[in-house]
């Protein structure tokens, strides 16, 4: 129940009042109020009717609610006001913010609503809002607006419902909450709704959407918030139950749709920027789930970006009528046509648009295919694929298989590409390992040599790299490259011409290209039953080429990669000798194959280069290599006219040697001849029997072989520099001076029974003499002149059968100083010897030369084990060496007449004259121990023992030598050993009338120092004579032989300058008071002795 109205004069004044103080603005109007109290209401409601603030906002009428309480106190208020049927009108404008009529709503300035409010609740009844978007085709209308509104703390807080009506779309039930900021002009407002199409969203915005989804009605919010000039909008939304549409495909009950289960979008809509966002559009249904999400600058005419991703099972026909229209027409055309069947169950796409929608576009899609097959040409297999893997980068698409079927052959890890997919001059390529019978494949491929030949190739071909270019115009023919890799391959025999039925290839195993440029096969493997084939390769301009040409590294045994050649070149027999030479060589051939039907095969050049790991020569009848194994054999080979060259290196033993071999070819009458050079070490010379010396350092050998037809023998010349060795005969006891030049020459044939001729010269030599060897051993060398050093010999080595090697010389002299020479090893050898030496004269260690000699020495593995030497000394004395091996020991007797005679022979320099000698000594690991005896002798001309006895005065001593007389002994004895060069004595005495000397000590020989010690006893006759009465003899004299009176003394150092120490104070000393001193140490002057 209402009554009113009633005219309220003063509520009529004080609402002019308040609405005074309103911003307004100037068309804001209203006409006469009344007045309405609803029944048993405790509030009135004052209504003023035809409201207008402006074109963009009016209303049926405004009113404000009164309350009673408040009315009847006379203190009137406003509780409320209520808009009645109001509408409003924004407008977006180019800058895209939205605006009043011709009044912007922005900040700083109060909105008519506020103004009206004046900090009171509005109610909205029955109100309408229309949205006038600048890219819309029709205007967002909300009508039926219930709402309130309500100013909170300064901010004007909008709730309410509506309905909305989208163009050609049911209406949509809306619910809104916003809040507004008069003095900021910001917004914060949620829009709710239900059951909008996404089309009608779409078409809103004026999209144009490249697919139509249809029937998934979304319900969702829409958020705003920011400056009404800058607002960012936020929708979200799901739907359910729906499908998408298929552009170009069609059933018989219509065009094709992909059902859609859900659906889920988010937008984001800045204002300030006009960038709309698609954060997240997800569709799920039975083929699969996709998500896109993109962004739309100044849609629909700036740029684009859409992303998308999909896992399901999409059939490619869907695919391909979906993607149809932005594809090339003739790419579409294509696919539809070759494509068969097929599944895409993972997709990710991305769709860039540079220039809006109405321009050209970009697409990047990657996806996984499954089960499709493509039929690249009519009438020929199909290509079959389990699995695909899709990637499209704008123009460019690469498609990856990991295994595929195209009739016979297999395909493993295809590929196919195309860098300018969108364009009709364009074309792909598709890579891929094929496997397969090598004859299916050929025949399929093209390569057979015509339908009723049979493949040339036979066996299976694996993993071989298949690239085919195919043009997209279809006037424009596939091209096919192949590259393989085989093994096990045959080649088929008859595919030779006649007469290479013998070179039989088999096992091969390499690659193999096809392709514009002809065949280029590159392969290992087997010619024949015995040789191997490497590093070669066959080529031909294609398969029905007139020839082909092969270029192989062979290796194998000799004979056999010979007798081929043989056979290359038309028959006949192999070389002389190839038969023994036993085996291995490497050889690079090149030749020219005809294929023309009679024509046989034939060498008419051979170049290369060849390495024969070791081969053991033999067979070639008392050839100069015979026997001998080499290793390492490189150099070339070359066939010039009917001689074959061949020249390299070889190793023998520890030796390097270059080498040149020339040969005619079979049956063409020629010599052979061989030279060789190169440095021989000691293995090669022991592999070679050169034994009639011992060499420490290389050979400089230069030597040619040549072999004549008419004798079938060779002729050898060899000539060897021994400058840079050291060179021994054993058998001569001679050694080459060092850095003395020494040259070798030995020449003749090499034939059983008959010699080669020995030439040395330099180095002190000049030997000339005749060589046997039999079955390439060193046997005898007989020399008509054997000057070696101080030798002047002839005679005779030889290899005895029992192991021996037996010399026997003679001649005007030989030279004795190795053999008496204090270093002398020539007892020590070890090497089997029986030599005999006579000669007229004999070098020694003396100056004079002594003679004649007769010298006989047996050696075998234990050492000497006979020795007999007799030689003559000047003024016709004689000495002799007689030795007996005894149990690895060897029994020494050695006799002379005359003990500085025989001395001066062995170099030792001793004063003593005359005297017979005799020493007994037995030498045994390198060791001689012995006694020496020598008779009545005179010692002269001796400086040291000169100086002993100046230290002495004995009556007449000193002039008796002084008048040359010397000083006489009767005898000396001693005990020695020898070894490593130093004689060391033991209890030597040499006894005399006069004086009495005792000795012990060391002598080096080598570096010629002394260390001698012992006892001067003057008058040693007198001094004896007291030694026969007992008393006396342990009283006076002290140590046995001393006397009573003696001098001790030493004698160390180098023996030209030797020191000299005597102890003078035991001149007048008793034997037993000497002792004792000499027991408290030693004396002043005293040397150490040797031990110490």
């Amino acid at each position: 129940m209402t009554l009113g109205p009633v005219a309220v004069p003063f509520l009529s004044a004080y609402l002019a009042s308040q609405l005074d103080h309103a911003d307004l603005p100037v068309e804001a109007r209203w006409d006469a109020a009344a007045i309405h109290w609803p029944f048993m209401a405790p509030w009135l409601y004052v209504r003023f009717s035809d409201f207008r603030a402006s074109d963009a906002l009016t209303a049926e009428g405004i009113g404000i609610r009164v309350p009673l309480r408040d009315l009847v106190r006379g203190q009137p208020s406003v509780a409320g006001v209520v808009l009645y049927a109001p509408t409003v009108v924004l407008k977006q404008g180019e800058g895209d913010g939205f605006s009043f009529g011709d009044g912007a709503a922005q900040s700083g300035s109060e909105s008519p609503l506020a103004a009206v409010a004046s900090g009171t609740m509005i109610e909205v009844l029955d109100g309408t809002i229309t949205l006038e978007l600048r890219r819309s085709p029709a205007a967002l209308q909300v009508v039926d607006i219930q709402a309130s509104v309500t100013e909170v703390d300064g901010q004007v807080v909008f709730d309410g419902t509506g309905l909305a009506s989208l163009p050609a779309h049911p209406a949509v039930p809306l619910g809104l909450a916003a809040q507004f900021s008069p003095d900021q002009g910001e917004i914060s407002a949620e829009l709710a709704f239900r059951g909008v199409e996404p089309m009608a969203i779409v078409e809103l915005a004026g999209l144009s959407a490249p697919q139509a989804m249809l029937q998934v009605p979304l319900s969702g919010s829409v958020a705003v918030t920011g400056p009404l000039e800058a607002a960012v909008l936020r929708l979200t939304a799901t739907g359910a139950g729906g499908h998408l549409q298929l552009p170009d495909a069609r059933t018989d009950a219509g065009r094709a749709a992909v059902p859609i289960s859900s659906m889920e979008v988010s937008l984001e809509y800045a204002v300030e920027s006009s960038a709309l966002g698609l954060t997240e559009l997800a569709l799920t249904g039975p083929v699969g789930d996709l998500r896109i999400e993109g962004s739309f600058q100044d849609p629909p005419a700036g740029p684009s970006e859409i992303h998308a991703n999909f896992a399901g099972s999409l059939p490619i026909d869907d695919l391909v009528a979906w993607l149809g229209p932005a594809l090339d027409p003739s790419t579409e055309s294509w696919a539809r046509r070759r494509i068969d069947g097929g599944n895409l169950t993972n997709l990710t796409l991305a769709a860039d648009f540079p220039d809006g929608f109405a321009a050209g576009s970009r697409l990047d899609i990657s996806g996984v295919v499954r089960e499709t097959a493509v039929n690249w040409e009519e009438g020929e297999p199909t290509l079959d694929l389990a699995v695909v893997d899709l990637d499209l980068a704008g123009p460019e698409l690469t498609v990856v298989a990991p295994t595929a079927t195209v009739g016979a052959a297999t395909l493993d890890d295809l590929r196919l590409h195309s860098a300018d997919l969108f364009t009709e001059s364009g074309a792909a390529e598709l890579t891929a390992r094929l496997s397969g019978d090598s004859g299916s494949l050929l025949q399929q491929i093209g390569l057979d040599r015509g339908p009723a030949a049979e493949p040339m190739l036979r066996g299976p071909l694996r993993d071989a790299e298949l690239r085919v270019r195919i043009p997209f115009a279809s006037d424009s023919e596939a091209e096919v490259t192949l590259r393989g890799e085989f093994q096990d391959i045959r080649v088929d025999p008859t595919s030779f011409p006649a007469g290479y039925s013998e070179f039989d290839l088999h096992g091969l195993a390499g690659t193999w290209t096809y392709g514009s440029g002809g065949i280029d096969v590159q392969f290992a493997g087997n010619l024949g039953e015995s040789v191997l084939i490497d590093d070669a390769v066959l080529t031909a301009s294609g398969p029905e080429a007139s020839s082909f040409r092969i270029a192989a590294t062979l290796h194998g045994s000799l004979a056999d990669l010979i007798g081929l050649g043989v056979k290359a070149q038309g028959g006949g027999r192999p070389p002389p000798g190839v038969d023994g030479l036993a085996g291995t060589a490497r050889i690079r051939v090149v030749m020219d194959v005809p294929r023309q039907e009679g024509v046989g095969p034939g060498i008419r050049r051979l170049e290369g280069v060849f390495a024969v790991p070791s081969f053991t020569a033999g067979g070639f009848e008392s050839g100069p290599w015979e026997g001998h194994e080499f290793g390492d054999v490189t150099g070339s080979v070359a066939l010039q006219g009917e001689t074959l060259a061949v020249s390299g290196a070889a190793a023998l033993a520890d030796s390097e040697l270059s080498f040149t071999w020339r040969s005619p070819l079979p049956d063409v009458p020629g010599d052979q001849e061989l030279t060789v050079r190169g440095l021989l070490w000691p293995e090669a010379r022991d592999a070679l029997g050169i034994q009639f010396a011992d060499v420490d350092g290389p050979l400089d050998l230069a030597g040619s072989a040549l072999r004549r037809p008419e004798s079938g023998r060779w002729e050898v010349d060899i000539e060897a520099g021994l400058s840079a060795a050291e060179v021994t005969i054993p058998a001569l006891d001679w050694t080459k001076p060092a850095h003395a030049p020494l040259h070798a020459r030995v020449r003749g044939p090499l034939a059983e029974g008959e010699p080669l001729r020995l030439q040395l010269v330099g180095g002190g030599t000049d030997v000339d003499g005749r060589i046997w060897f039999v079955d390439g051993a060193l046997d005898r060398l007989v020399f008509a002149r054997l000057r070696i050093g101080e030798h002047r010999l002839t005679g005779t080595v030889a290899q005895g059968t029992d192991g021996y090697l037996g010399a026997v010389l003679q001649g005007d002299q030989a030279d004795l100083r190795p053999f008496l020479s204090a270093d002398s090893e020539t007892l020590a050898r070890p090497e089997p010897l029986r030599l005999r030496v006579d000669s007229r004269s004999a070098r020694t260690m003396a100056p004079a030369l002594a003679g004649p000699l007769a010298f006989t020495m047996e050696v075998d593995e234990h050492g000497v084990q006979e020795l007999r030497l007799a030689l003559g000394l000047p003024d016709e004395e004689r000495m002799e060496l007689r030795g007996i091996g005894n149990e690895g020991a060897l029994e020494l007797e050695l006799t002379g007449t005359n003990a500085r005679s025989m001395a001066d022979a062995f170099g030792l320099g001793v004063a003593a004259n005359d005297g017979a000698v005799r020493i007994e000594a037995i030498r045994k690991d390198g060791r001689i121990t012995g006694t020496v005896q020598v008779g009545e002798f005179t010692m002269l001309d001796a400086p040291v023992f000169l100086q002993l006895l100046q230290t002495v005065t004995v009556l007449g001593l000193l002039e008796q030598i002084a008048g040359g007389g010397g000083v006489a002994f009767s005898s000396f004895d001693a005990d020695f050993s020898f070894s490593d060069g130093v004689i060391d004595i033991r209890d030597g005495i040499a006894q005399g009338l006069t004086l009495g000397v005792t000795v012990e000590g060391a002598i080096d020989t080598r570096n010629r120092l002394l260390d001698l010690r012992g006892a001067l006893i003057p008058a040693y006759a007198v001094n004896l004579l007291l030694t026969r009465v007992p008393v006396i003899d342990q009283l006076i004299t002290g140590t046995d032989s001393m006397g009573v009176l003696a001098a001790d003394y030493a004698v160390t150092g180098p023996a030209a300058e030797p020191e000299i120490a005597v102890s003078p104070l035991q001149f007048l000393m008793p034997g037993v008071l000497r002792n004792v001193l000499q027991g408290f140490g030693d004396a002043p002057g005293s040397p150490p002795s040797p031990d110490e």
